[in-house]
């Protein structure tokens, strides 16, 4: 059977949950492991998640690079415009951890790499592969929802404060895969509140309420924190005629549908609601499903994933424009 090789770089706080599901796919295999910690590349040793571990992207060359077919990167943000530039001329897929860049400038530069290199990259974005997320666009989508109205998203707990990004950058893409994944839509605008709560404690932003408008009058309202003591994932999609809440932090009954409307007439407001109807989806482990895609579309050239670059882009333009008030 083919199997898709994969380099991984960076083996701290999501590098290992990577490893773990690449080894778990029959169609992947994790060839090398990059790490300048010497805790990290111990750590992944100790795991034996790999076949070769080096301490520095500079050990990497074209004898070690032929084998490789992806390229994982899950260090920090400031570096994986660094990392796409040096690495570019592989020629290689990349699966870039969230938030792609840093920066509408780094995203005109690696779009110039794009095209140079004729590359394929893709932002790990897991909650698209969520069949919980699936289901969302499948009932949105319907008649029965009516039209969206609005979006409203809860995303929060204790750490991990970025020393490179605000909340927003780190936390705000994956609620903008989702409403991209689901409604094909992009950010036009948005605008925050954005702060340091910690007045003892030097952080960059750390609380934030963000509002992102898209087309056809569609609003995402967003809260996200580092500094909750609850860890909350917590969204709400309004229709005219159903209200879907998807709750992530339950194992299992994630998604309750509304029959909900509000109608005004003869100068006063009438409610319909009902109690909520429970909806069925197939668990699953996104990152696995993730993977094992990427895979298949390597070997196969067929069944793209969603989260391209392109896709990426617009929502990263859409962070970098934020109006901060």
């Amino acid at each position: 059977m083919s199997k898709a090789n994969y380099l991984l770089i960076g083996y701290g706080y999501w590098g290992p949950n990577i490893a773990r599901n690449i080894n778990k796919s029959k169609i992947s295999n994790l060839k090398a492991v990059v790490d300048l910690d010497k805790n990290s590349i111990k750590n992944a040793k100790n795991d034996n998640v790999s076949e070769s571990y080096l301490d520095s992207i500079e050990k990497l060359n074209s004898e070690i690079m032929k084998e490789i077919d992806v390229i994982v990167v899950t260090t920090p943000p400031s570096s994986h415009f660094k990392i796409i530039n040096k690495l570019s001329k592989y020629k290689k897929t990349f699966l870039i951890a969230k938030p792609l860049c840093t920066s509408a400038k780094e995203v005109e530069k690696i779009e110039k790499l794009v095209k140079k290199f004729n590359l394929d990259i893709f932002t790990d974005e897991t909650f698209v592969y969520s069949n919980k997320v699936k289901a969302i666009k499948k009932i949105i989508n319907s008649n029965s929802f009516g039209t969206l109205q609005y979006i409203s998203s809860v995303r929060s707990n204790l750490g991990l404060i970025q020393k490179d990004q605000n909340v927003i950058w780190d936390l705000a893409p994956h609620d903008l895969s989702i409403v991209s994944f689901v409604t094909s839509l992009y950010p036009i605008s948005g605008k925050a509140i954005s702060t340091n709560s910690l007045s003892n404690i030097k952080s960059t932003d750390n609380i934030s309420y963000v509002e992102f408008k898209y087309k056809n009058n569609l609003k995402l309202f967003l809260n996200v924190s580092w500094v909750s003591p609850e860890k909350i994932r917590y969204m709400v999609f309004c229709g005219s005629k159903q209200t879907l809440v998807y709750d992530d932090n339950k194992k299992f009954n994630s998604l309750t549908l509304y029959n909900q409307k509000i109608s005004y007439k003869n100068n006063s407001y009438s409610y319909k609601s009902d109690r909520g109807t429970k909806i069925k989806y197939q668990a699953n482990e996104p990152l696995f499903d993730e993977i094992d895609n990427l895979s298949f579309y390597i070997i196969n050239k067929i069944r793209k994933p969603f989260t391209t670059f392109e896709n990426s882009k617009k929502n990263i333009l859409a962070l970098a424009n934020i109006k901060y008030i």
